[in-house]
């Protein structure tokens, strides 16, 4: 049995608003600092140290720098051969002086371009022709008129048939093309050359920008290749060897509690007891009686 102290009787009751608080069961008394609470803010995530650049985008790099270096280089050099090649191919040619029956000889098949050549020399022929070493220039930009026999060993005519193209132009060497033939078995030719005009001669063989044309396309082909290989290979060496941006900051779902002081213990509150009443008054003569405890 608890004992609640009970106003005097006679005594007027204790207005709500003058009543002292009572505080709830295991909470701290209206005022107490408050420990073990809630953190004012959320705690805030660390952010992470900046990451440092990865080797492989070094060797990316390195790698983008070799080859776009290579195909550079690699596709100059084709060009430069192709240019070469032209030059050399025409040299290559076999001519045949004007006036004269020349004999040549066909290690290969195939079709044959004969061409005006109206620069040039004559080197070593074989024939009844004497116009070994023999140099012409023609300052005529017309072509001149020729007619051309080819005939096989046995004395068999080939068809000669008219052609545009191609032409050629080199240091040494100027030709367009006359006519075409088709050799169907390799040996020894004859060709004889008649005309008017003594300043010219007659070259035999393929088109000399052939080879040169593929030697160029394909070094250009790879110079691209190169430099677009070369660039993305930098690129992404570039990337990677970037750090990445720092994290933004971030929230936990929810707050920690803050540890608890050591030694103290929260008091449940019972309220303050009421102020006594004070004493009933007396008719003189008597002593005060005492309220019942």
């Amino acid at each position: 049995m608890s004992y609640q102290p009970q106003p005097p009787q006679g005594a007027a009751p204790t207005p709500p608003a003058l009543a002292p608080p009572v505080a709830q069961p295991g909470l701290p008394p209206p005022g107490a600092p408050q420990y073990g609470g809630a953190a004012p803010y959320p705690p805030v995530a660390p952010q992470s140290p900046p990451t440092k650049p990865t080797k492989g985008g070094r060797g990316l790099t390195v790698s983008g720098i070799i080859v776009l270096a290579a195909g550079v280089l690699v596709g100059i050099a084709l060009i430069g051969l192709g240019a070469a090649n032209e030059e050399a191919t025409v040299e290559q040619f076999a001519r045949a002086p004007v006036g004269c029956t020349t004999t040549l000889e066909f290690t290969e098949t195939g079709t044959f371009t004969l061409y005006v050549e109206t620069e040039g020399r004559v080197g070593e022929v074989e024939g009844d022709c004497a116009a070994q070493g023999a140099l012409y220039s023609r300052s005529d930009d017309d072509l001149p008129q020729v007619s051309l026999t080819l005939t096989s060993a046995d004395g068999t005519a080939l068809a000669l048939r008219d052609v545009n193209g191609p032409s050629y132009s080199t240091d040494d060497y100027t030709g367009a093309a006359h006519s075409a033939v088709t050799i169907n078995e390799t040996g020894s030719y004859s060709l004889s050359v008649v005309s008017n005009d003594s300043d010219f001669a007659i070259a035999v063989g393929r088109d000399p920008q052939g080879d040169a044309s593929a030697l160029l396309v394909s070094g250009v082909a790879v110079a691209v290749v190169g430099v677009v290989l070369g660039v993305v290979l930098l690129l992404l060496g570039r990337s990677r060897r970037r750090p990445p941006p720092p994290a933004a900051p971030g929230y936990f779902g929810q707050w920690p509690q803050q540890p608890t002081v050591p030694g103290y213990q929260p008091q449940v509150a019972v309220g303050y007891p009421p102020l006594p009443a004070p004493p009933p008054s007396a008719p003189p003569g008597q002593s005060p009686v005492a309220p019942w405890q």
